[in-house]
């Protein structure tokens, strides 16, 4: 285990934050509505969007305000599955492919100023038939992984994560979420991965 002196949590439900024990802060806010974190420029190592980035409006401004958060070299991790409530996403994911959705949060991550992002992908072949055949994800390690992660101005030193010892770039996957990956970094995904088998 490893303790962190803060670790805050935004989402829309207080009693599922409250239920996630391992938080020090909990704050309910609707970031379509508001787009704005309330806390001070630089104040956080890390932000983590968990299975929450396809149902932004505004997923632009949600970043930008997580740049602001973030101090110099702070990493963002962005993780998501192929589930979601399809009355509440925008038209832009549903019309897309798990890749197709990768490259769209990609962009949107370039776009916000984060240097080049990274893709770890964790999707077996098979994965999609799943969505109408369950028997079939069961056989092929469940729901699919996938994360995009990037740093403010630049990782810190030792933190880049490298892929055949070049920085990854658009299009470079990896067999495995923690394949190549910074142990800082394989922590954080650790932790989204297990946040995946919790309930909504």
């Amino acid at each position: 285990d490893q303790n962190y002196r803060e670790v805050t949590g935004i989402g829309m439900n207080m009693e599922e934050m409250e239920a996630n024990s391992d938080l020090t802060g909990r704050i309910v806010c609707d970031l379509n509505e508001v787009p704005e974190l309330p806390f001070e420029d630089e104040r956080f190592d890390a932000v983590i969007c968990a299975s929450s980035v396809q149902y932004f409006t505004n997923p632009e401004a949600v970043l930008n305000e997580a740049s602001r958060v973030l101090r110099p070299g702070g990493i963002i991790i962005i993780s998501f599955t192929d589930k979601c409530f399809e009355s509440k996403v925008p038209l832009a994911w549903k019309s897309r492919s798990n890749l197709g959705r990768c490259h769209l949060i990609q962009e949107v991550v370039r776009t916000a100023g984060y240097i080049e992002p990274e893709l770890i992908w964790k999707v077996h072949p098979l994965s999609s038939l799943g969505v109408v055949l369950p028997p079939v994800r069961e056989v092929t390690g469940g729901d699919p992984f996938m994360a995009i992660v990037s740093y403010k101005d630049a990782p810190p030193p030792g933190w880049a994560m490298q892929v055949a010892g070049q920085p990854a770039m658009l299009g470079t996957y990896q067999a495995g979420p923690f394949k190549n990956v910074t142990p800082f970094a394989a922590m954080y995904l650790l932790y989204l991965a297990l946040s995946h088998t919790l309930p909504l």
